[in-house]
């Protein structure tokens, strides 16, 4: 399965892009703070210099 595919029976799906490459994808993610904090996780994962 591609990192961009989209479920159209999941209730909703994120994904992130870098520098125009899908970096992950979330699907079906609760509005709670674990979720956000695995998404930031992976956004702090993907820093560099540029």
């Amino acid at each position: 399965m591609h990192l961009n595919h989209v479920d159209p029976k999941a209730g909703n799906t994120l994904i992130l892009y870098k520098s125009s490459k899908v970096i992950a994808n979330f699907i079906d993610l609760e509005p709670t703070e674990t979720s956000f904090e695995m998404v930031r996780q992976t956004l702090d994962a993907s820093i560099n210099e540029y």
